[in-house]
């Protein structure tokens, strides 16, 4: 029964891991689930949340309770009688205390602000970095097609190597052509081959790059979907790149977040002002205590009559002689009697602390300046990003266009010089020759076709379309 299960649990994993095809998005969303470095992200953003919410919590009151035993041993004052004894006192007090800030220069509201726009910040950076890991899966997608269809492209060159090879043996055994043209023919299909296995490596390599973006634990078993990807015959039409920047800036989460920092820093500049006011607080206390040395008459005893005196007639004066006991006040009457309560107001007003508050205002308008400066630039890099795409993306079509001319022309090339191969009238030196330009132009034309569609969804980025395909 124990190995039935093991059996299943294995095959189980082995099923989850070993998934015929990824789409785009499948790939997608396992890079944004398992990457360390959003998870990173997500615990900055975790703790800029909590400041956030303790910032609001600081502007309601405080409210503590505390409670107290003690022993006093030798002479002492009693907390609740102001006597002196020299017995041993146990006495407890309890008292709750509160105390609010009425005024500060408004400074812990605008702890409140700048602990949002922190948060916002850190929300708007975990954004970034989701769209970067995108764009690399994207671009780690895209390598992996190239590295496909160049396999393809160099097993195809095998294969005519390897016809072309029986085609010149045949003929140099007809004594058509010489034998230098095998020889020839061989040391082409032994390049044809190591360009093969370079290409199966590097196709190796692509899928090893995107499994690690992936943080799948090996590639076995990983293989990618392969949409259809074909270039229009005409041109893309492209935003104009100033409208598309400006489209950009609304949108994309790096320039928020340089906004939600200068807007920060006016706030932490506001909180440097605001030390320059008076402080008034507020605070109250209410509370009551024990005392074991506090006591209360229990009886009086009748114990006799004592003569304290005559009267101018000769008679006694008498006056009844009493004994009394006492007990310690209960601890329930003390506590009530015990009671008490104050309120006061404290006014603080800063006159002389070392220049350090005008030091922080001053420290504070340099922040300001910078983050207006580092928005500055994040808009202005945004700019120049923006056009550098628009442009690599028309070039980049410019170039697969002209690549495809070029391949078709030598494709047609090729091909008539295969036909006259065939017929013992092309030597081998001008085959090879032929044949490596198209598998160059090939290659370059493959090249293009992928470089131009990452740089299209480049575009795509800033235009905030989603990046599949």
């Amino acid at each position: 029964m124990l190995k039935c299960l093991l059996a299943v649990m294995l095959f189980t994993a082995l099923s989850s891991h070993a998934q015929t095809t990824w789409t785009l998005q499948q790939c997608i969303d396992q890079a944004l689930k398992n990457n360390l470095q959003l998870r990173q992200g997500e615990l900055n953003a975790g703790l800029s949340e909590n400041n956030l919410l303790q910032s609001k919590i600081s502007l309601l009151p405080t409210l503590n309770g505390n409670a107290s035993q003690s022993y006093n041993f030798g002479r002492t004052v009693d907390p609740f009688t102001n006597s002196f004894i020299t017995d041993r006192v146990r006495s407890n007090s309890f008292s709750l205390s509160s105390s609010v800030t009425l005024f500060s220069g408004f400074q812990n509201i605008n702890n409140v602000q700048k602990a949002k726009y922190t948060h916002l910040a850190d929300q708007a950076d975990l954004e970034k970095n989701r769209n970067d890991i995108v764009l690399a899966v994207v671009n780690g997608y895209l390598q992996v097609l190239f590295a496909q269809e160049l396999l393809s492209t160099a097993s195809d060159q095998v294969s005519y190597s390897e016809k072309q090879l029986e085609r010149t043996r045949n003929l140099v055994g007809a004594g058509a052509l010489a034998k230098g043209n095998e020889l020839d023919m061989e040391a082409q299909l032994a390049l044809d081959q190591l360009a093969e296995v370079n290409a199966r490596n590097q196709l190796d390599m692509a899928y090893l790059n995107l499994a690690q973006w992936l943080e799948l634990p090996s590639t076995d078993g990983f293989s990618i979907e392969k949409p259809q990807l074909d270039v229009d015959n005409v041109a893309p039409i492209l935003e104009n790149p100033t409208v598309l920047s400006e489209k950009a800036a609304q949108t994309l989460p790096e320039i928020a977040a340089a906004e939600y920092r200068t807007k920060g820093a006016e706030k932490s500049l506001a909180m440097a002002r605001g030390a320059q006011s008076p402080t008034l607080s507020v605070s109250a206390s209410y509370g009551s205590g024990y005392s074991d040395a506090r006591q209360q008459l229990k009886d009086i005893t009748l114990t006799g009559v004592d003569t304290i005196g005559y009267t101018s007639g000769g008679q006694e004066v008498l006056v009844p002689s009493y004994s009394s006991t006492y007990e310690i006040t209960p601890f329930s009457d003390q506590i009530d009697q015990n009671f008490s309560k104050a309120i006061g107001f404290y006014l603080s007003i800063p006159i002389l602390n070392g220049w350090r508050t005008r030091t922080a205002v001053g420290n504070a308008k340099i922040t300001l300046e910078k983050a207006h400066i580092n928005e500055e630039q994040a808009r202005n890099q945004l700019r120049k990003d923006v056009q550098q795409a628009v442009a690599d993306a028309t070039a980049a079509y410019n170039k697969f266009r002209a690549s495809q001319k070029s391949t078709d022309a030598l494709q047609e090339a090729f091909r008539y010089t295969d036909l006259k191969a065939e017929q013992g009238l092309v030597d081998a030196v001008t085959y090879i020759e032929t044949k490596n330009r198209l598998a160059k132009s090939r290659s370059d034309l493959l090249q293009a076709k992928y470089d131009y569609f990452f740089k299209l969804k480049i575009v795509d980025y800033y235009a905030g379309k989603p990046l599949t395909f």
